[in-house]
């Protein structure tokens, strides 16, 4: 019992402490590097109000490499084209056969919201570059757990263009 309470008293005055030294030192706001660039990155793609537009779009993973142009609206994606499996072009008659439709792709929203969802997750490592001057991820590296083997994920997009 005496040994819980000592516990217990080291426990607040070290916790006391930390809330000292932060609110000395002016650290109030605890979010992440990639929380405050991931805000600021999403506040510049809307600023830029792309509301349709088409990109190449890449998604690296265990399961295999797959890229294609998307076309997006209102943040969807309505259409793809130009399909590459592992850097080999699908057929139309294979996109069946590789389970190739609309939902195995993102929009740069959809993106963003990948980013997020590793962050709620608490991902291990998430790395992300977004474009100068519109903002939209343009790589993103996921790895959920860096002790698993096969879990790390990786997004690309470029060639961003709105349609008028």
């Amino acid at each position: 019992m005496i040994n819980s309470a000592i516990n217990l008293r080291h426990l607040l005055y070290r916790s006391a402490a930390i809330a000292l030294v932060a609110a000395a030192t002016g650290c109030t706001n605890f979010r992440s590097d990639v929380e405050n660039d991931l805000d600021a990155a999403m506040a510049q793609w809307e600023a830029n109000g792309y509301a349709s537009y088409s990109m190449h779009y890449e998604h690296v993973g265990f399961a295999g490499n797959l890229a294609a142009k998307v076309h997006i609206e209102a943040g969807s994606v309505v259409a793809f084209e130009d399909v590459t499996v592992y850097g080999d072009t699908v057929s139309d008659s294979l996109l069946v056969v590789w389970n190739i439709e609309i939902s195995s792709f993102h929009s740069i929203e959809g993106l963003f919201g990948i980013i997020e969802a590793a962050v709620g997750e608490q991902a291990d490592e998430i790395a992300v570059t977004y474009h100068a001057d519109l903002g939209y991820p343009e790589t993103i590296y996921i790895d959920y757990i860096k002790l698993a083997i096969d879990d790390e994920r990786s997004f690309y997009a470029s060639d961003v263009m709105e349609k008028l």
